[in-house]
């Protein structure tokens, strides 16, 4: 009989973030590193509606009237944007992760279902 060892990994390394049930919105170490969030003081998020593609601007212009301060822990940081999934009707009824598809003009893009 064949076996085969499993080897845990710590962590992921993908860019992901955690959409969680109260909308507070995780991104992990991997998201953290990728896209340097330690270097900015807020993001600024955007929606397309056509696409359903939320857009995340990091950035640190303290007189922007949109931004979100980003919260920073040790290796990861978060957001909260209950107001934001509301306004677009975003689902989150429960804890749920995305990958972070790329980054195009400057945002993290994600692709998100409608409630």
């Amino acid at each position: 009989m064949e076996f085969e060892k499993f080897i845990p990994t710590r962590g992921t390394a993908e860019p992901r973030i955690s959409i969680l049930k109260s909308g507070l919105m995780s991104f992990n170490a991997a998201a953290v590193g990728s896209f340097l969030l330690r270097n900015f003081d807020s993001v600024i998020l955007y929606y397309s509606r056509q696409n359903r593609v939320m857009g995340i601007e990091p950035t640190n212009d303290q007189n922007e009237p949109a931004k979100i301060k980003l919260q920073k822990r040790k290796n990861y940081v978060w957001i909260g944007a209950k107001k934001f999934l509301d306004h677009f009707k975003i689902k989150y009824p429960a804890a749920k992760v995305a990958v972070i598809a790329g980054k195009e003009r400057g945002m993290l893009t994600i692709q998100v279902e409608n409630k």
